[in-house]
């Protein structure tokens, strides 16, 4: 329950008066490896394209038909800018001993990994067309 809370209060800062912005590239396994059942799955690419259509927040996805792609070597990972200049961009790597590293070359390299995938993805709208059609699947 509290990690569910935790998950919840952090999606306030999409739906804020100034909400934050948000890029995200998914492989499209995530979309399509069946997890809880379709309801479930319907449910949940339902939700994804609920949040694409913000302004503030854009979701690529990378087809199957791109191949491998560095995204599978190095897993999920957070590159975090802020506003102000002077504050370094924090880079957060799920499953890492020290998952949130600033360190400049670390955080050049997953930024330089980050645009790799977005070039390889699908556009916005094509991404958008195809999680449609997956809840129309599911």
């Amino acid at each position: 329950e509290q990690q569910l809370e935790v998950r919840l209060t952090r999606q306030a800062v999409l739906t804020r008066p100034s909400p934050l912005e948000v890029r995200a590239v998914l492989d499209e396994a995530a979309l399509r490896r069946m997890v809880g059942g379709s309801d479930v799955m319907r449910e949940q690419v339902g939700r994804l394209l609920e949040l694409a259509d913000q302004p503030h927040i854009i979701v690529q996805v990378i087809p199957f038909s791109a191949g491998a792609h560095p995204g599978t070597l190095v897993g999920p990972f957070v590159v975090l800018r802020y506003p102000d200049p002077a504050d370094p961009d924090v880079l957060y790597v799920e499953g890492n001993a020290d998952p949130y590293l600033d360190r400049e070359g670390e955080v050049e390299r997953y930024t330089k990994t980050f645009d790799y995938l977005r070039a390889n993805a699908l556009s916005v709208n094509g991404t958008r067309a195809m999680m449609r059609d997956l809840v129309k699947e599911l």
